[in-house]
């Protein structure tokens, strides 16, 4: 058993290893990885503020939760709202720990095509071994920023789109 803290964060591994997790193993797409860790249970100073997630994958600069669903009932059974949650977690664990970069995905054993669930990619079972995920900034600071420089671009002078990107580069410089 592995153990990672992070105040306020304690990851920890769980040694079992479930049957029907065996088809996602051997489906990860590991070639962009540094490391990866199996059933992770994350745990935020309370036993209530607690979230499993199947597999954590990671590189220098970003890091993939993902959770497995082994059929499409068990999807189904997943609130959206718990999904938004689950990954608004990992987004905090992800910056806690260091990483830049996160994206939370739930993969689903028979599910024909992507889905969102509340702003979370579901995507099929068959499609993770292509699967290259689309990372988000751990700073909701430059998420905003790049909002903002998207939604201006065409009205906006070029000298303020030029501070608003030095801006988002002092955010970033401060969050390494």
């Amino acid at each position: 058993m592995i153990e990672i803290h992070s105040n306020p964060y304690t990851l920890t591994t769980r040694p079992d290893t479930q049957e029907s997790e065996e088809p996602l193993r051997e489906r990860l797409n590991l070639r962009w990885v540094n490391g990866c860790l199996f059933n992770v249970m994350a745990q935020k100073r309370t036993p209530q503020a607690r979230v499993e997630y199947d597999a954590v994958l990671w590189n220098s600069r970003s890091i993939l939760f993902i959770e497995y669903k082994d059929s499409l009932t068990a999807h189904r059974r997943m609130p959206a709202k718990r999904a938004q949650q689950v990954s608004d977690f990992a987004r905090n664990i992800a910056k806690t720990i260091g990483f830049r970069e996160y994206n939370y995905i739930i993969v689903v054993n028979g599910l024909e095509s992507r889905t969102v669930k509340n702003g979370v990619p579901v995507i099929p079972l068959d499609e993770l071994e292509r699967y290259q995920p689309e990372f988000q900034p751990t700073q909701r600071e430059v998420e905003y920023i790049d909002k903002l420089i998207e939604k201006h671009r065409k009205t906006a002078d070029d000298e303020l789109l030029k501070e608003l990107e030095k801006l988002r580069m002092m955010i970033q410089e401060r969050g390494r």
